[in-house]
């Protein structure tokens, strides 16, 4: 069923979420706005049945269904089906986003998601799940550019940086094969910010963390060195 834009046939996309208003009135609009062809669901129940009439490509799952859990529908579609499935968390804890993705999930949004957003990393997903011509390396990696003040998701979605996120990302990226301490982060902060307060360092690269998977619908594959500090995880073999 994937083609989406310039095929015969749209890309089928039923979302799945308990949260009536923002299903109905936000999603469903906004996506069928985007070219999806799109219906919604409330429970897991109405899910299982519109894919056994109905032929669909990806799935936008709520965490939180009345009648069983997003994980638990997550885990059984990837088991019995080929769907994109994208997933809404509530909240937006590492781990949360570590449980999704260990279910099978291709795509994790905190709620309130953009609908832009959550369109483009859609049809991003649809077009590899078609089997659309790979993307260069630079555009399957994570990277910088403008100089270091935007991060480009493999999905190439770009987030504008501060100041002293640049500086974090930059040395992280220089040195993405192996962790970086604590104490070389502080040192390139207070090097150019005359005002930074060293004990923020957790609490920026949280803030980091927390405004990469809004925009991109990715967590950051940010580790962090038990007694160390921190290293940036990037898939060389692509």
């Amino acid at each position: 069923m994937i083609e989406g834009k310039g095929g015969k046939t749209p890309i089928g996309v039923v979302v799945a979420d308990h949260d009536t208003r923002l299903r109905e009135e936000e999603l469903l609009p906004g996506l069928a706005a985007h070219g999806f062809e799109v219906v919604g669901v409330g429970s897991a129940a109405a899910l299982y049945r519109s894919l056994v009439g109905d032929r669909y490509d990806l799935v936008v799952l709520g965490a939180d269904l009345p009648d069983e859990s997003g994980l638990a529908v997550a885990r059984h579609l990837r088991r019995h089906s080929s769907l994109g499935i994208a997933m809404l968390l509530e909240l937006h804890p590492p781990r949360g986003h570590a449980e999704a993705l260990q279910a099978g999930v291709d795509l994790c949004f905190a709620k309130p998601v953009e609908t832009e957003t959550l369109a483009l990393s859609l049809h991003n997903l649809a077009a590899r799940l078609g089997g659309t011509p790979a993307r260069s390396r630079g555009e399957l990696d994570w990277s910088l550019k403008a100089d270091g003040w935007q991060l480009a998701s493999p999905g190439q979605r770009a987030l504008a940086l501060s100041m002293p996120e640049r500086i974090i990302l930059k040395r992280l990226f220089a040195t993405h094969h192996a962790p970086v301490p604590r104490a070389a982060l502080l040192a390139d902060l207070l090097a150019t910010l005359d005002e930074f307060d060293p004990t923020s360092l957790e609490r920026l690269v949280h803030r980091l963390r927390r405004r990469v998977l809004q925009r991109t619908g990715l967590p950051l594959p940010l580790e962090v060195i038990r007694g160390t500090g921190y290293m940036l995880v990037l898939d060389e073999a692509q």
